[in-house]
């Protein structure tokens, strides 16, 4: 890629591409030396930084370092890999927002990797998760207010039941279903809620793929 190679980029090159632990530590204990480099060696630096940041998880300094990447490789039309550079570091961004619960950006994200590419599958995949998780956080609220609700009239039916049969011989059948069917049914509405999302993330992602893939076809007629 370089005509010429300074020591620190021969050093840095020599260790393995799967060590990322050691490029990380490589990296932040040569800044001073990278960020003397040229502009292009800076950001190949910082590209192959990230990619190690991702790659162990550390998803929160990904998020903080890959903008200006992004930015440099979309404006110098830069391929540090053979293909998708540019939508490599978008996808990484999405995913990084999905896993710190920001499932808004994440699926904000995806909706731009699946306009550039409407028939890659793993844009489509990662769609339905984003879609399936932001449709499940929105509705937490409701669906635990709904829970409490349930709870607490059981409570007070169960209070109520065995209130009015007091002096009654009971069954341990008896008491335990008053007791358990509320929860039983609370169950069952956690489930649904999970379940109508889960449809409801596939067909959000059938409308949105099919939305991008016209506007493709359409701008490529002209």
């Amino acid at each position: 890629m370089f005509s010429t190679k300074e020591p620190i980029l021969i050093l840095f090159e020599q260790i393995e591409k799967e060590d990322h632990a050691e490029r990380i530590l490589f990296y932040e204990e040569n800044t001073e030396f990278i960020f003397a480099l040229d502009e292009p060696k800076q950001y190949y630096f910082t590209y192959h930084y990230i990619k190690s940041l991702f790659a162990v998880e550390k998803f929160d300094n990904v998020l903080s370092e890959i903008d200006a990447v992004i930015e440099y490789v979309f404006l110098h039309n830069v391929n540090y890999i053979t293909g998708r550079t540019y939508e490599g570091l978008l996808f990484m961004k999405a995913i990084s927002y999905y896993e710190m619960l920001r499932y808004e950006e994440a699926k904000h994200i995806g909706e731009q990797l699946v306009g550039m590419h409407p028939h890659d599958k793993r844009y489509r995949k990662f769609m339905e998760r984003s879609y399936r998780a932001y449709y499940n956080f929105t509705s937490s609220a409701i669906r635990l207010t709904a829970l409490i609700l349930i709870f607490c009239s059981a409570i007070v039916s169960a209070i109520i039941w065995f209130i009015n049969n007091r002096g009654v011989e009971q069954t341990l059948a008896q008491s335990f279903f008053v007791v358990i069917s509320p929860c039983f049914l609370a169950l069952a509405l956690l489930g649904g809620a999970h379940l109508f999302n889960y449809f409801r993330s596939i067909r959000s992602t059938d409308q949105l793929v099919e939305t991008k893939r016209q506007k493709k076809e359409q701008s490529s007629l002209f």
